[in-house]
């Protein structure tokens, strides 16, 4: 069995690049489709849809700060993050660049960005760039309202290293307070005290951003295709499944190809042994994960009719299961968003 640790080095080499991975791949499947297939439309789906989930990350991050005490300012927008790789990385920016409260400078050297490198693997082109553009200026302006940030060169446009200013005015006013959703504890999901918890908060808090573009997605599908929105979502997660399966895959191709249940669970790209409420069970013919808390569950829950996001438990696991292998069937037997006081998931071998 796979051992991960919540430490800044599993952090670094062995959680954040799938996770990356799946960030990456959700916007390279859906956004040219989208753009592609409906035009103009199209693109103002996608860049809703990424504007709506970087604000949630961004109101979140806030959220988070108020809670820990410190000021909301453009320094503690990354020292006190939702991302705990951040961490890894933060004495290299600041021995690069000097940072204040009010002004950050953060330079990305090819190698550094996960996502980029998907983009440029599948060449998505403009895309690329709405995507890092979209998502640092909408998280920073609900992070702090008088936050901006300059992107000054980026890969995606062909510049052979990304640079990020983040500037906020000394006499920016103090932001309003968000409340906590009915049943989160601020306090508790963002110890930021020691390694081990700023590692497991951090996993945790990336999962509930996760889910909140999954979310997403389909609220701007009804708003803006309501004729096919139900149709498109499932046809979108479906072809996103798929390539979540194919760079596991690539990731993990001398472990997983042909491989048993347990196995594909533990190269998940999830880390649903560290996150979430889980136990796993040896049955007859494969596993059964019997799941009585899971993050995504609990960030729909908050943002509204968590039923409607049952379509994406119904696929997800299916298709997944049978790209690493033929074999393996995954059936969704009981399901939170439905009801059910706990997820059960059965894995056929």
């Amino acid at each position: 069995m796979r051992k991960l640790e919540f430490n800044y080095e599993a952090m670094l080499n062995e959680i954040t690049p799938p996770l990356y991975d799946m960030e990456s791949m959700f916007w390279i499947v859906v956004a040219p489709d989208l753009y592609e297939k409906y035009g103009t439309t199209g693109e103002i789906v996608a860049r809703t849809w990424l504007r709506r989930h970087a604000n949630w990350r961004g109101q979140q991050i806030r959220k988070g700060n108020q809670a820990l005490g410190v000021p909301i300012n453009v320094e503690n927008l990354f020292v006190y993050t939702d991302n705990p790789v951040n961490n890894v990385f933060i004495p290299m920016w600041k021995k690069d660049y000097s940072w204040t409260p009010y002004n950050l400078k953060l330079k990305v050297s090819p190698g550094e960005c996960v996502m980029f490198d998907r983009m440029k693997q599948h060449d998505i082109g403009l895309m690329g760039d709405v995507f890092c553009d979209e998502l640092h200026q909408s998280f920073t302006t609900t992070y702090h309202p008088d936050a901006v940030v300059s992107i000054c060169r980026t890969m995606t446009k062909g510049d052979d290293h990304c640079m990020f200013q983040w500037v906020l005015p000394g006499d920016a006013r103090v932001p309003d307070e968000i409340p906590p959703y009915p049943g989160e504890n601020v306090a508790e999901d963002w110890l930021y005290d020691t390694e081990y918890n700023i590692v497991k908060g951090g996993v945790k808090r990336m999962m509930r951003w996760y889910a909140a573009s999954i979310y997403y997605l389909r609220e701007v599908l009804e708003e803006f295709l309501p004729d096919v929105a139900e149709k498109e979502y499932i046809r979108l997660i479906h072809a996103y499944e798929d390539a979540r399966a194919e760079c596991i895959m690539e990731r993990n191709s001398d472990i997983i190809g042909g491989q048993s249940a347990r196995t594909a669970l533990d190269y998940f790209d999830m880390p649903y042994i560290l996150t979430w409420g889980m136990e796993i069970k040896e049955i007859q013919g494969g596993i059964e994960l019997d799941v009585s808390y899971c993050p995504l569950e609990e960030t729909w829950n908050w943002l509204g009719d968590k039923k409607k996001m049952s379509v994406y438990c119904d696929s997800c696991y299916q298709r997944m299961y049978s790209k690493f292998n033929s074999k393996l069937k995954a059936e969704v037997c009981a399901c939170k968003t439905k009801g059910d006081d706990k997820c059960v998931i059965r894995i056929h071998e």
